[in-house]
């Protein structure tokens, strides 16, 4: 079975996705309270950082390698491979291309919420690890904070869509968490059951959309005037997703 995997910038909402893949049956491993896969942890805390300042020298990717198929090895550990699988891991949005290098049948789900709601999100996990090395190289730690978080936004996404759109072909699937949000469940369940889903798979998944009373938060964090030069930050990812102010 072709592994589901589920990313997107921290606070992007990629819980959602993976309990409507739980629901459809896929079988996620061993993970945290976020439904985050526990298995990669090590190898994302230990490789990210040399993997987005690269690029690695052979010798560098093949180590990469070989520490990701060891957790890879855990993750399965348990798990019956003729059924669905994958997992939910929000930074594989940064590493999508060394992931299909690796599984070149997986499918990936990229969960993108607006740049201007992130720029003003609690969740600094991400940017205040990442940022300098993604975004404006460095001069982005010379930005705001919201600065460097839209800036990051933008990048990271940026760059996933590329590489999804240009190189996963149909093994891609985008969606935006405000559509998520208003009930937009169809396309992305039938990209993870790979069939239509079933009116009882979209019920039960209905029931667990729970609306945030965050969606369009910056709208009360920041004024126009301040929101301008943050969207201009973005470099026309926020109309390419489909964000108008």
């Amino acid at each position: 079975m072709m592994p589901l995997v589920i990313g997107g910038v921290g606070g992007s909402g990629t819980r959602i996705p993976a309990e409507f893949a739980q629901e459809a049956g896929v079988q996620l491993g061993e993970t945290n309270y976020a439904l985050d896969a526990r298995a990669f942890v090590w190898h994302d805390e230990t490789w990210m950082h040399l993997w987005l300042a690269g690029p690695l020298p052979a010798a560098g990717e093949e180590a990469m390698t070989n520490s990701w198929q060891i957790c890879l090895k855990k993750h399965i550990e348990g798990l019956d491979l003729s059924r669905p699988w994958g997992w939910k891991s929000p930074r594989s949005v940064l590493n999508l291309r060394f992931l299909h290098k690796q599984l070149p049948d997986m499918r990936f789900v990229h969960i993108v919420r607006n740049g201007l709601d992130m720029a003003c999100s609690p969740n600094e996990n991400q940017p205040s690890r990442y940022a300098d090395l993604v975004s404006l190289a460095s001069s982005v730690r010379k930005l705001t904070w919201p600065e460097q978080r839209i800036a990051y936004w933008a990048e990271v996404n940026k760059r996933a869509a590329d590489y999804g759109e240009s190189m996963m072909g149909d093994g891609y699937f985008r969606i935006r968490y405000e559509d998520l949000l208003a009930g937009e469940l169809a396309p992305l369940l039938a990209f993870i059951n790979q069939k239509e889903a079933t009116p009882a798979l979209m019920a039960r998944c209905l029931r667990k959309l729970k609306p945030p009373g965050t969606v369009g938060r910056w709208r009360e964090t920041f004024s126009l005037r301040q929101a301008d030069p943050l969207a201009a930050l973005a470099g026309g990812q926020l109309e390419r997703f489909g964000y108008n102010r």
